[in-house]
């Protein structure tokens, strides 16, 4: 069985720009949290704020990379392709490729961790949320 991807438009807006003209590069951090919002929204059908809410729980980042191949300029098409890297007990490993055009122009890797939000102390991952990360899970072969 195959993973699935999840794939999000991500507009660039102008105030994302450096004085280069090109998008500044710790922005795209911010783009990889909005798709992982977008995912929760779209695939776990539970926005995250809900998640960070109700459940009190959140997924706070506590590793972050990122590649850059070519500029990201304002108003790029930019789309963004989710999966998941690996799936730990109480963390997950996201991978984010941008495309422009299907061109990869940015892959960055994150790694969150579950966390109680009263506490904010490690908990392990809740058994609906492992399954719908589940489907996006990539094997390394």
């Amino acid at each position: 069985m195959s993973a699935r991807t999840f794939t999000s438009p991500v507009p660039v807006a102008f105030g994302d720009m450096d004085y280069a003209r090109v998008l500044y590069f710790p922005r795209v951090f911010h783009y990889v949290h909005r798709v992982m919002e977008d995912w929760f929204a779209r695939e776990f059908s539970l926005p995250y704020d809900r998640f960070l809410g109700e459940r009190q729980l959140g997924l706070p980042t506590v590793h972050a990379e990122a590649d850059y191949a070519t500029p990201i300029r304002y108003g790029d098409a930019l789309q963004c392709t989710m999966s998941v890297r690996r799936l730990g007990a109480s963390s997950v490993d996201l991978r984010f490729v941008f495309s422009v055009n299907d061109a990869a122009v940015c892959e960055a890797r994150t790694t969150v961790v579950c966390v109680d939000m009263v506490s904010f102390t490690k908990r392990a991952l809740p058994e609906d949320l492992r399954a719908s990360l589940a489907a996006f899970l990539v094997q390394q072969g």
